[in-house]
């Protein structure tokens, strides 16, 4: 990436100055020199300026990086309310105050090799949940609750559906854990039904295998009810997983990708309150008009500084709220080399790139003609939107009910006059040498398929009760409307599975949407899966992927190589305002040669007892978590080890910058 020519030369000049400014201040010449005093006052708020110039011009785009060392990376993270998006709209205070990591607008990249170890802690410096936080939080994880409490605790409802106030309200906003975004760890290894809450922290330590697929991973809040929250508070980070040897062919080093200035993105939106809050829960019929997010910084705060000729690499994942992002740049063509961490079967150029939510997307751009550009995120409308569909899907008969149809600006992308584009040739997917797929996913792609298996994304809308929630019918005239989000006619609950995998085995899904047209992006934990058709057409070329938008229908390949009997096989709507109040489902895994048949829930009958709307659970003392997920640990002092940062944080800086200009101030009133 191109530094602009005047933050270079004010950079040069600034070391000048301070090896100038050393050298005086050891030889006491400054003490007796009046003017010379002034003189090197003046000097040192110069370099000062430079410094922040320096930063602003190139270090603020992108996340701080920390890689692992003798293989063992061992970090920290932080969570504790970050003051970002300077400028954002609705905003009385003029910038957001949410939960981040380490006092950064974006967390940190993760950069490990194949083999090395993670010891990853997550300290909580939030404040505790309230009592009733506590109280809930131990009734969901009580084996002798409530099934119907549990369903309306953990998202975030009530009898009347989605659209009327949670029963016990938006609770548990402070809650914390990880998730680790298409690595192949187990559900025990991440355990993400385990929260911890603040004044708490968890450590998560576990060895990468030899055969973990290299590629661009990320990793966010997982605690139940609050992916929307954790999204739209910039709770993510960029890991990226590394070959164990530089010999091994990788997507960064592939001929026709080798030498591109990389540029990671890690792409969200951002909404406040009028005191700069994040809002617990996003509604789902309106048209969405919040402003794009990229690294915790707002667009005209994202700027990328090319020369002529200069090829980039961006490195994008949609951490976001919406299903789908469009993304382009003002005449410049895009070249697809991977998705979802691995490269793509074939290079692909394309005027557009259509981004699933939870994906992330690498593509190669040249820039070969000087000028400003606005990379931007295209409107569009999820369905069609017309009052005859509001009025049926949403009790609303006015149209646009589900609407994204609002450009947005991503980042601002100059690109200076040089000398470099003559000596460069043209980018084209001809001259692009990508990896293969790796030999353990080949050998998957040829393991049969033992069992088929019919996996829905639904709606429902049509009436009381919905799913299996039971509704008390005695309410006349309930207010909102009937509409719930499910997997296989049921609303999430952590202890009712959706039916059995036979962990070693492959089997083939059948993936639908029901209304079709929703573009659910739908995500498996542990493990990647084989997309083999869309919509009923074959693929050309199947591809693996961790996510995948479903229109109507994908059928996959799914294989449950990484996951150990008695564990959980998850999977989910990666669009927050739908996995969070239900649109989840696990699959317990079992051992055998063959899978017993799947235990599919039934859709509650019209006539079954339907007891009276729940109450609050009122146990006298918190239950403990259940043994297979251990308690919480409280904080320690214990600081993490060994890391390497390669680029300095914006908060650290500035305390720097502060601080010296504090001590230039005090500095030349003495001398003066």
């Amino acid at each position: 990436m191109r530094l602009s020519s005047v933050s270079f030369l004010l950079a040069s000049l600034g070391s000048a100055l301070s090896a100038e400014l050393s050298y005086q201040v050891s030889s006491f010449r400054v003490v007796n020199d009046r003017s010379h005093c002034c003189w090197m006052f003046t000097l040192t708020l110069f370099l000062l300026l430079s410094c922040v110039h320096f930063y602003i011009d190139f270090y603020i785009l992108q996340p701080e990086v920390i890689s692992s060392e003798n293989g063992l990376l061992e970090v920290t993270l932080t969570v504790d309310m970050v003051e970002s998006l300077q400028g954002i709209e609705w905003s009385e205070t003029g910038s957001r105050l949410a939960p981040g990591y380490n006092d950064l607008p974006v967390g940190p990249t993760l950069r490990v090799r194949q083999g090395d170890t993670m010891k990853v802690t997550l300290r909580n410096n939030l404040p505790p949940g309230s009592d009733l936080d506590k109280e809930l939080y131990a009734y969901v994880r009580d084996a002798e609750s409530d099934e119907n409490n549990v369903t309306a605790i953990v998202n975030r409802i009530s009898p009347l559906g989605a659209y009327g106030a949670p029963q016990f309200g938006y609770w548990g906003l402070n809650y914390m854990n990880l998730h680790f975004h298409g690595m192949s760890l187990s559900f025990t290894e991440e355990d993400v039904h385990t929260s911890i809450d603040g004044g708490e922290e968890k450590t998560y330590t576990f060895e990468l295998p030899e055969d973990q697929e290299t590629g661009l991973y990320w990793y966010h809040n997982h605690a139940g009810g609050t992916a929307a929250y954790s999204y739209m508070s910039s709770l993510m980070g960029f890991i990226e997983v590394l070959p164990a040897s530089d010999d091994t062919p990788y997507l960064t080093t592939a001929p026709g990708v080798e030498g591109a200035t990389e540029v990671l993105m890690m792409m969200s939106e951002g909404l406040v309150n009028p005191n700069g809050s994040v809002p617990p829960l996003f509604p789902i019929v309106m048209q969405f008009n919040w402003t794009s997010v990229c690294n915790g910084h707002l667009p005209n705060a994202t700027t990328y500084n090319f020369e002529q000729g200069e090829k980039a690499l961006f490195r994008v994942a949609h951490a976001g709220v919406e299903p789908y992002m469009y993304l382009s740049i003002p005449d410049h063509k895009m070249i697809i080399v991977g998705l979802d961490g691995l490269p793509v079967p074939t290079p692909m150029e394309v005027d557009e790139i259509q981004l699933h939510g939870g994906q992330r997307v690498e593509f190669l751009v040249q820039f070969d003609t000087p000028g400003t550009f606005i990379m931007t995120r295209a409107p569009w409308e999820a369905l069609p939107s017309t009052p005859e569909f509001c009025q049926e899907q949403f009790g609303i008969p006015v149209a646009p009910c589900v609407s994204y149809a609002v450009e947005r600006q991503v980042a601002i992308i100059n690109v200076a006059e040089g000398t470099t584009a003559t000596t460069r040739q043209g980018l084209t997917t001809d001259s692009i040498e990508l990896p293969r797929y790796s030999e353990n996913y080949q050998a998957l792609a040829a393991q049969p398929s033992v069992a088929t298996k019919l996996v829905q994304l639904q709606q429902d809308v049509d009436a009381y009760p919905l799913f299996q929630f039971p509704f008390d019918e005695t309410i006349a005239n309930p207010p909102g409307v009937p509409v719930a989000f499910g997997f296989n006619d049921r609303i999430w609950n952590p202890r009712v599975a959706a039916g059995q995998v036979t962990a070693g085995t492959c089997e083939t899904w059948d993936v639908t949407a029901f209304p079709p047209g929703t573009g659910h992006p739908f995500h498996t934990h542990t493990a990647e899966f084989l997309v083999l058709k869309r919509d009923g057409v074959d693929v050309e070329e199947p591809y693996w992927r961790d996510t995948e938008a479903v229109n109507e229908n994908i059928t996959i390949h799914v294989c449950f190589n990484k996951v150990q009997p008695g564990e959980m096989f998850l999977v989910h709507c990666h669009m927050p305002s739908h996995s969070d109040i239900g649109m989840m489902a696990h699959y317990e895994v079992i051992a055998g040669e063959t899978p017993s048949e799947p235990t599919e829930p039934s859709p509650a009958e019209p006539t079954a007892p339907t007891p009276a709307a729940p109450t609050a659970p009122t146990p006298a003392e918190p239950s403990a978590p259940t043994p297979d997920a251990p308690t919480p640990t409280e904080a320690t002092p214990s600081v993490p080890a060994p890391t390497t940062v390669e680029t300095p944080t914006s908060s650290g800086l500035i305390r720097v910058v502060a601080m010296g200009v504090w001590m230039a101030l005090i500095g030349g009133f003495f001398f003066l």
